[in-house]
């Protein structure tokens, strides 16, 4: 996965929730009547956009080396 795809997946990870509430609000001035569907459909795809992006998260720092800080002496 490259950088700017996991960079646009976590974001949207993070505003789904936003759209949502927006959603909801739209839903209820518009009556549409889709909100009980659309309340059980976003936490699973942002649950599976979670683990996409903590898999390739996993598998980018598991090729790398985590170098200890070194604390000056007094």
């Amino acid at each position: 996965m490259s950088k700017k795809l996991h960079d646009i997946l976590r974001k949207l990870q993070l505003i789904l929730p936003d759209l949502l509430s927006l959603y909801a609000i739209l839903d209820t001035c518009f009556g549409w009547g889709t909100m009980p569907i659309v309340a059980k459909i976003v936490p699973i795809l942002a649950s599976i956009i979670g683990h996409l992006v903590q898999g390739d998260s996993d598998e980018y720092f598991s090729t790398r080396t985590v170098i200890d800080k070194i604390e000056p002496e007094d």
